[in-house]
């Protein structure tokens, strides 16, 4: 025997139509109805929530969930009749079940057992219950094999629903009532239609706040008998604008305060010749004295722009410096000698000027890291020495790091005599 339950009735077992209304209880179903799509149990005697073919049937006051929790749930307080009854076929020969679960946890008592038989019959079955539910509580139904891992069931038709029998009734929710727009009750106030107050009511909000709020069109408006243009007897003329001036004669007293331009101190009894106005600390009186040489900035060089120091303000770095040497002319062969200075600062070769006593001698000057290391010439080409005086201020090389040494490469010479060489530089800053 089968149970046909198909959902294609005309009217709903709850009453009032699928829409709810007036009078009709918070219910609310899902169906199954012509399905093939069998449910297999992995193991033995364990429930599996059944989540295949589900369709929203009728609801108020409940919310149905075929598609993504495959279950029901109630919205308000109160005692639910709960049904379901199925049309199934599944393994031959096996014993199946199907139970109420609350929340995710089996309701005892509320589950049906049903053996099929060889002949591949579709069996029908099914469990009822009256149950207590509040607020956001949810059911499911849930099949098990227990005869057995790897059986199927196919819950070919399915109907179930939960029905308040007592608690709130969810269809008085006022968006169902009919007629709202009637301006039937002249004894309400009304949103958008004039009335007339005869009583006298209180405005009290909850915490310290106006009594009520004025929209767009309703602001800067008077309203007779409520003009507050007076304040004691006196209208606006007789106040100050909230924008107005005063003339400085006016302040007669006090100090004007530093954040209002002032000095915030009577200075009328101060200054004289070489007196200035100061200010020595971070929001401090302004007070008059002379300048102290403490006071004074170091001031960067850049801003004179005009006129002579002597040399007493200038740094000694700032001068030209000069270093000579002479080569004995027994010394002055091919090869490299180290000149006998090195400085700590860096310096810059301002000028080289070079000469023999007789013949011919060709050199460089090399910048050295180390006295024993080849370094970078001074020099992009070797100068020629000879008995006529030579000076240069063009170099390859003009900038020695600090703490390098210099050494004097000669690469050719000719019956030279003494060779003598003065190096004009000055030193980094």
């Amino acid at each position: 025997m089968s149970l046909d339950l198909r959902p294609d009735r005309t009217t709903s077992l709850f009453g009032g139509g699928s829409g709810g209304g007036a009078g009709t209880s918070a219910h609310g179903e899902m169906y199954v109805h012509d399905n093939t799509t069998g449910l297999t149990f992995t193991n033995d005697d364990t429930f599996y929530k059944w989540v295949t073919g589900w369709t929203a049937g009728d609801s108020d006051g409940v919310t149905v969930d075929p598609t993504t929790n495959h279950r029901i749930t109630v919205n308000t307080d109160g005692t639910y009749l709960v049904t379901c009854a199925v049309s199934f076929s599944g393994t031959i020969n096996e014993t199946f079940e199907a139970a109420l679960y609350k929340n995710g946890t089996v309701v005892p008592g509320v589950y049906l057992e049903r053996k099929l038989g060889a002949g591949g019959d579709v069996g029908s079955a099914s469990f009822i219950g009256i149950i207590d539910l509040v607020e956001d509580d949810y059911l499911e139904v849930f099949f098990k094999s227990t005869s057995g891992a790897g059986n199927s069931v196919v819950a070919r038709e399915m109907n179930f629903s939960a029905s308040s029998i007592s608690g709130t009734a969810a269809s008085g929710d006022h968006g169902t009532l009919t007629g709202l727009t009637d301006d039937d009750h002249t004894q309400y106030a009304h949103i958008s239609t004039a009335r007339t107050i005869a009583a006298r009511h209180t405005f009290n909000p909850g915490s310290a706040s106006s009594p009520f709020i004025l929209g767009a069109n309703a602001a800067d408006q008077l309203v007779t008998g409520l003009n507050a243009d007076k304040l004691d007897g006196s209208d606006a003329t007789a106040f100050a604008a909230a924008s107005h001036t005063h003339a400085a004669s006016d302040v007669t007293s006090g100090q004007l305060a530093l954040a209002r331009g002032g000095t915030n101190a009577d200075l009328s009894a101060t200054g004289g010749a070489l007196q200035v106005l100061k200010q020595l600390s971070s929001g401090g009186a302004v007070s008059v004295a002379a300048i102290l040489a403490a006071e004074i900035p170091n001031l960067a060089a850049t801003i004179l722009t005009s006129g002579t120091l002597g040399d007493a303000r200038l740094s000694t770095k700032a001068k030209t410096r000069v270093i000579g040497f002479t080569i004995p002319a027994a010394s002055v062969a091919v090869g490299a000698i180290q000149l006998p200075f090195r400085f700590p600062d860096a310096w810059t070769v301002q000028r080289i000027t070079h000469w023999t006593e007789s013949g011919t001698a060709t050199w460089n000057i090399e910048e050295r890291t180390a006295p024993a290391t080849s370094g970078t010439n001074v020099y992009s080409s070797d100068e020629v020495s000879s008995t006529t005086v030579s000076s240069d201020t063009s170099f390859n090389n003009a900038g020695m790091a600090a703490d390098n040494y210099m050494a004097l490469d000669i690469s050719a010479v000719s019956t030279p005599g003494n060779l003598h060489i003065v190096v004009e530089y000055t030193v980094d800053d």
